[in-house]
């Protein structure tokens, strides 16, 4: 199958957006967040991802859920063009979301549009299930690195990859187990189908209720003969142990129907005594609380009039110590504004004089600024530069003479020096070299750039340099660099003071503050606190009496309006005292209340319910008769005993059929361990193809590993020594993966049977193993279809191929 073109109408932030693809090498060439990812993730998508997916399922949430609209887009949409023969060529649309649409239209025009029909026609396209490509064949940027995790996981990717290489080899001349295979399987089924294994019982937890009807196994079927028994069993058990209940039942209702009887007959014969009783006692309680009531406001009334004279007379009183306490307090309030103004004054003082004797120490000081420091800085750096320019077009020249000679030489550094050369003398110098000397003179320059512009310049920049500093009367830059230091610090001085003085004035002028603080008085009377203490203090008292005033009088009132006078609750007081000595006589003659109960109350109560369950166990009597009678019909004619004889029998047979199915569960045990060591054999050539591409991805530092089945565990270096997985560098790590899903796709694919796509598998390669990993990648993409993207234009030139830019 070879991938045509793909359109995402929108995947994530890719909107309308189509990508064509070639044979051989696609190289996707684009910066981050240009949708290199979401490209790979709607190819991905649109193969294996079904429309109806619930929006809480695991897939929905890992693959689609980030692929979604920003805002209030609620769909996406992939549509991918791919060709699986010369002629066969693909149409699938898959829309997920609030709109769900899935087409399959081929080039002949037939159309697919029911999920599980496509899904059933893309399978026998794309030969290999969900999880191998996503484990192989499909690589997310993220992935790469955890490519032997993620197959290990993935049983689909391992048991594929497996079958290929097997049928690989046992086309080659090996001997093919299928008969035996296929032998086992039936003998397998006849006996276990519809048996989990792992649960010992029905699959789907289908018992007697909700039994197979086809491919019931004998182990199966043996089951549900059992449990069929033994529900009849414990049926007819619990017939029995029904007769057995219900026969209780009757005889324990029986007796306690005798009991309540009994109980009942004695409490109706002091049903009348209690029922007085309840009348009498809830009287003598009420005028016992009257008599009480009576004889507090008695002995209250005379006290309560004294209580409101002494209370007036101290209301009065406070009410003319408050009007006192108010006018001392506005002076005492005036005076502490005056004594704070004076402190505030005080505080400024010091501030002001310092703040100035600052600022006229600043003002003295030379004006230079940061700009000014700054420039002289790089005058310095330009002077330095040039210099060592300067010192950079060194020159040596070798002088030979055929008769002593003296001669002047000039240059940069040393300016001029005379040298007597007898026969030959070598010179050094920067910039230029002149020779002179009786009869020839020679110049000599460096070749980079002219000197003597190179000369002038600098002597341009440090007279520059000289000028601004004496401008500034200053002797050199770091004389500069310490005044600015100065003037700086004595303005982050003068800054901090301001501040603090305009605390101390609270947005006031210092000469206003200090012609106000002059004109206040120095004098004070109390404390304002001490005065609004004393005054709370009344406050409070003249509050708690008024409101003990209105308290008594409106009891007195309340008393008058009941009683009139307080000669009336006296009289009142001997009428009840009458009323409660008749009625205690009369109580004192009735029966006295059985110790059980503590009042009337409680005795209705229980006489109540004496009758109610009398009434009730009556009813549970007649019931019992009538479950004993019902119980004793349903009794089978077969008893317990004889169900359970064939219960045993049925469980030993059932154990029978489970040591035959363990016994068939070995040998396919030892089947399986036989064709395990075919698998040995099978998975050399997925070895040598890993190896073969180990070593160019890994810059051939590792060309050899261990594998346990089709995963290594190892790398082998080239020295010999050997390295687990977990302890790769992440350079290394990626190597080792991409030559895996290389190796695996190699028999996966067979020729140009198929694709790959791998998100960024080069990104963390240094530029060697890049190297040797992009011809690896170019060479094997001459047999079939891979799709790569990177946001690194170095690493596309390096792969080369069909380039599409995003």
């Amino acid at each position: 199958m070879i991938v045509k073109s793909v359109r995402m109408a929108p995947f994530g932030g890719l909107h309308g957006k189509e990508v064509t693809f070639k044979d051989g090498l696609n190289v996707v060439l684009g910066p981050n967040e240009a949708g290199k990812s979401t490209m790979v993730g709607a190819l991905f998508a649109v193969f294996f991802l079904p429309t109806n997916l619930h929006r809480n399922s695991p897939l929905w949430k890992d693959y689609l859920a980030r692929f979604l609209p920003y805002g209030v887009g609620d769909t996406i949409e992939v549509a991918v063009n791919f060709q699986c023969d010369a002629k066969d060529e693909y149409l699938l649309t898959r829309s997920w979301g609030a709109a769900r649409n899935c087409r399959l239209e081929s080039a002949s025009g037939v159309v697919i549009s029911t999920e599980e029909m496509v899904q059933e026609k893309l399978l026998s396209l794309l030969r290999y299930g969900r999880g191998t490509y996503e484990s192989i064949l499909f690589a997310r940027q993220e992935d790469m690195l955890k490519t032997v995790e993620l197959i290990s996981q993935n049983q689909e990717a391992v048991a594929t990859l497996g079958d290929v290489l097997r049928t690989a080899f046992l086309q080659s001349g090996g001997v093919s187990p299928e008969e035996l295979a296929q032998e086992l399987a039936q003998a397998k089924k006849d006996l276990l189908a519809n048996w989990d294994l792992q649960r010992d019982g029905p699959k789907k937890n289908r018992g007697v209720d909700n039994p197979y009807v086809k491919n019931v196994g004998k182990l199966l079927a043996a089951y549900y003969e059992k449990e069929s028994l033994r529900r009849q069993l414990q049926a007819a058990e619990e017939a029995e142990k029904k007769v057995e209940v219900a026969l209780a039942a009757l005889e324990k209702t029986s007796a306690e129907k005798a009991a309540l009887l009994l109980q009942k007959v004695a409490l109706e014969k002091l049903e009348n005594d209690v029922y007085r009783r309840a009348k009498l006692e809830p009287k003598i309680g009420t005028l016992r609380l009257q008599e009480e009531k009576l004889k507090l406001i008695n002995s209250q009334w005379p006290r309560e009039k004294e209580r409101l004279a002494n209370i007036t007379s101290s209301i009065e009183q406070n009410q003319i110590r408050l009007k006192t306490l108010s006018k001392d307090l506005e002076l005492a309030k005036a005076a502490v504004e005056a004594k704070k103004m004076r402190e505030r004054y005080l505080a400024a003082k010091p501030l002001q004089e310092e703040l100035l004797a600052l600022e006229a120490k600043l003002a003295s000081l030379p004006a230079v600024t940061g700009e000014d420091v700054t420039w002289l800085q790089q005058q310095q750096n330009l002077i330095a530069n040039k210099q060592a320019e300067l010192q950079a077009m060194e020159l040596v020249a070798k002088v030979s003479l055929t008769k002593p000679q003296t001669v002047t030489v000039k240059s940069t550094s040393p300016a001029v020096q005379q040298i007597t050369v007898t026969d030959e003398a070598l010179f050094k110098g920067e910039g230029y070299l002149q020779f002179t000397a009786e009869g020839w003179s020679v110049y000599v320059q460096a070749g980079q750039c002219d000197v003597e512009a190179l000369l002038a310049e600098i002597q341009t920049l440090q007279t520059a340099r000289e000028s601004k500093l004496q401008q500034l009367s200053l002797q050199n830059i770091s004389e500069a660099r310490q005044m600015l230091e100065l003037r700086q610090a004595l303005t982050s001085q003068i800054e901090r003071l301001r501040a603090k003085l305009e605390a101390v004035l609270q947005g006031q002028a210092y000469t206003e503050l200090a012609k106000a603080a002059a004109s206040c008085p120095d004098t004070m009377m109390r404390e304002p606190e001490s005065i609004l203490t004393e005054y709370s203090q009344v406050q409070v008292e003249l509050t708690h009496a008024i409101s003990q005033k209105e308290e008594i009088q409106q009891r007195l009132k309340a008393w008058e309006k009941e009683y009139g006078c307080h000669e009336t609750v006296m009289e009142q007081l001997a009428t009840i005292l009458n009323e409660k000595r008749l009625a205690e006589s009369e109580l004192s003659q009735l029966a006295p209340l059985p110790a059980a109960y503590t009042d009337t109350d409680s005795f209705f109560a229980a006489l109540k319910e004496l009758r109610r369950r009398t009434q009730e166990v009556e009813e549970l009597f007649l019931t019992a008769k009538e479950q004993l009678l019902e119980a004793q019909q349903e009794q089978g004619e077969e008893t317990a005993e004889d169900i359970k004889v064939r219960y045993r029998e049925a469980e030993d047979y059932f154990s029978r059929i489970k040591e035959e199915a363990a016994l068939l569960l070995k040998v396919e045990a030892k089947f399986n361990q036989l064709m395990s060591q075919l698998n040995e054999k099978t998975f050399t050539p997925l070895y040598t193809a890993f190896c073969r591409y180990l070593g160019p991805a890994t810059a051939y530092r590792y060309q050899a590993a261990e594998l346990e089945g089709t995963l290594p565990n190892r790398l082998e270096a080239a020295d010999g020594t050997a390295l687990s997985l977990e302890f790769l560098s992440t350079g290394t790590a990626r190597g080792m993966a991409l030559a895996l899903r290389l190796a695996m796709a190699e028999f996966l694919l067979e020729q140009r049977n198929g694709f790959l796509v791998m998100d960024d598998p080069l990104v963390d390669l240094d530029p060697q193993r890049k190297a040797h990993a992009a011809a690896m990648v170019r060479e094997y993409a001459k047999q079939r279809q891979v799709i790569i993207t990177t946001c690194d234009p170095d690493t596309a030139a390096k792969l080369g191929g069909y380039m599409i830019k995003l």
